[in-house]
């Protein structure tokens, strides 16, 4: 039971790239195309505020 509750906070934590309708909420949230938010994936991980970090630096550049 403790597993599974740790598994959540950790699945939480990450954005399914494979999973298009998280992919997709992520980019409509952010203002930009989902095969966007699967390439900033592969060069920042899979944490959904790196990534929203990584667009805000990327605009602000």
């Amino acid at each position: 039971m403790a597993d599974q509750m740790q598994r959540g906070v950790q699945d939480r934590a990450q954005a399914n790239v494979h999973e298009s309708y998280n992919v997709e909420a992520l980019a409509q949230r952010l203002g930009v195309m989902a095969e966007e938010i699967r390439c900033a994936a592969d060069k920042v991980g899979k944490n959904p505020a790196k990534i929203t970090e990584y667009f805000r630096n990327k605009l602000t550049s």
